[in-house]
Parts: C-alpha cells; sequence; structure tokens
C-alpha cells in the first residue's frame, strides 16, 4: 500500500489554521452610488447612517467637512453638481486590524485616504467599534470627482 497525498480537506484545513495564527482577519467590501442607479439623497442617507452617534467612535475626512449634518449637505450640493449619470460615491468597508493599536489603526485610515485620494478626492472615514464581533469595521466614502 502507497501512501498519496494528503486529503484535500486536512490540506484546507493546515492553510486555514496557519492564516489565522499567522495572519490578521481582513475584510473589505467596495461599492458605490450613483445618479442613475440609486435615488436622490442616497448618499446624504448613507452619511447619516455611517456617523450615527451609537456607532461613531471617531470621523476622519479630507476635503469634506468633519461634522455629520454638514458633510451631509455637501454631499447633496455634490450630487446636484454631478452629471446625469456620475457616479457620486464610492463606498468602501474595511475590518481594521485589532493587532494595532487605536492610534496605529487611525493612521493607517489617514494614510490609506491620502494615498487613495493623491490629495485631490475627497473622503470620508469613520471609525466604529463593534464589541460583539470585536471588529473595528470603517466605512470610507469618497467622491468620484477630484477638487
Amino acid at each position: 500500500m502507497t501512501l498519496g497525498p494528503p486529503c484535500v480537506p486536512w490540506a484546507a484545513l493546515i492553510v486555514v489554521l496557519f492564516f489565522l495564527f499567522i495572519m490578521a482577519i481582513y475584510h473589505c467590501n467596495h461599492s458605490h452610488v450613483g445618479r442613475k442607479t440609486h435615488r436622490p439623497g442616497t448618499a446624504a442617507a448613507h452619511i447619516s447612517y455611517i456617523t450615527r452617534e451609537s456607532a461613531t467612535t471617531e470621523i476622519m475626512a479630507s476635503r469634506i467637512p468633519e461634522d455629520r449634518n454638514q458633510a451631509r449637505r455637501w454631499i447633496i450640493e455634490q450630487e446636484i453638481k454631478e452629471r446625469k449619470n456620475g457616479r457620486v460615491i464610492d463606498k468602501v468597508n474595511v475590518a481594521l486590524p485589532l493587532e494595532l493599536t487605536y492610534e496605529q489603526q487611525k493612521q493607517l485610515v489617514m494614510d490609506y485616504g491620502r494615498e487613495m485620494s493623491k490629495n485631490r478626492v475627497p473622503w470620508l472615514a469613520v471609525m466604529h467599534t463593534n464589541r460583539r464581533t470585536r471588529t473595528i469595521p470603517m466605512p470610507i466614502l469618497s467622491s468620484a470627482t477630484a477638487i
């Protein structure tokens, strides 16, 4: 009797265990809000939702007001200016690594915002703390139009 390669489920389990102990859990989701694909005010409603006081730990922004109500007004103005079939915002939701301190997570968000926007595209990031899952979801909005 010859021994063949390890059973595929065991090999998969070993790979999963390796990454669980070595690598931070990663989550990233990207979507967008467009003038043609969404109802007017959808982007402003999303800003209201992600900046709700019950979940918000910190708001960071560049070229968008950090105040919740001012950010909503700003995005409504941008939506009106955007072309008929234009993309109003991009939405990126990421889980930040728990291995980092809060200050390191905040710096990571700021660096990502600067790199993503090249200091030309407005963006807003909101740090949330989800105590139930111990993750730190971070929704990021960016206007599709460079200023």
